[in-house]
């Protein structure tokens, strides 16, 4: 079962809706950065459901599964699809769950070109 989270102040509650504005905004009008931000993510999403409480709760999380499960998977939101899309998006959910960080990461772009060269040398 997915925790209730503390109390957030006016300021935390604003900043998380900032980033949903903003991810809501880069999906829909910036979506090459969206995919030139994709490069760089690394981990895998361990369906917390954190990021599914940001502001408000989505209708659509079924808290009764462990892990948590989006109800609407196939068809759900851009930018549910798309999170996270850069490290601000981390730093939002790290507003409410400073603890448990999220599994996603992102590498710097000098890593992501010595991948490229390491994966491009290999036969």
């Amino acid at each position: 079962m997915l925790q209730r989270y503390r109390k957030l102040s006016l300021w935390e509650t604003l900043i998380l809706a900032k980033g949903k504005l903003r991810r809501l905004f880069l999906t829909h009008f910036r979506k090459g950065y969206v995919e030139r931000q994709k490069q760089r993510l690394r981990g895998e999403c361990i369906r917390c459901g954190i990021c599914c409480n940001f502001v408000i709760t989505c209708p659509w999380l079924d808290r009764s599964t462990q892990p948590a499960t989006c109800l609407c998977h196939e068809t759900k939101w851009l930018m549910c699809r798309t999170f996270p899309i850069d490290e601000r998006d981390l730093r939002d959910r790290h507003i409410l769950d400073p603890e448990h960080p999220c599994a996603y990461y992102f590498v710097s772009w000098e890593e992501l070109e010595a991948e490229r060269k390491r994966d491009a040398s290999q036969p």
